[in-house]
This record gives structure tokens, sequence and C-alpha cells, in this order.
């Protein structure tokens, strides 16, 4: 891919992010109109339900990037036992 392509492509993902997020606004300032509850308080528990509910049935594993996580921590512990006072 040429260097051209990818500001374009990256411009276009710039606009689509400030287009959702002036929607998301836009929406959120609707249900403020309609129910009264806060900007804020409506956001919180849009994501405290989407936590509980990835809580009790995840849609992605982790395990690889446990697995990876865990490799790191060690290289780094063995990068770094001479710090280590005994």
């Amino acid at each position: 891919m040429q260097r051209g392509a990818v500001s374009v492509a990256f411009v276009s993902i710039e606009k689509n992010h400030i287009g959702l997020a002036i929607r998301a606004l836009a929406r959120l300032s609707l249900m403020f109109y309609r129910t009264g509850i806060s900007h804020y308080e409506l956001k919180r528990s849009i994501v405290r339900d989407a936590v509980r509910n990835y809580r009790i049935q995840p849609a992605y594993r982790l395990d690889g990037i446990a697995k990876v996580l865990q490799w790191i921590s060690q290289e780094w512990r063995d990068a770094f036992d001479w710090l280590v006072i005994t």
C-alpha cells in the first residue's frame, strides 16, 4: 500500500469516528430531553449494562492474549533479574 493510500484511509477512519461521536452525543441529548437523565448517567448505565452482560456471557476469549502477556512478563523478569536484591 502506498503512503498516499494510507493517509486517505486514515482520514476516512477519522471522519467515521467523528461522525459516530456526534451521532452518539445527539442520541444522548435526545434521551436527556425525553427522560431528564443526564448524559453522564445515561453513558454510565449503558457501560454498566454492557460490562455486566459481557461478564455473564463473554463474546471473546482472551486466552491467547493472556499467554502472550505472561510470556512478556517472564521475559521482563529474566531481563531485570539482576535488579532483584536477595
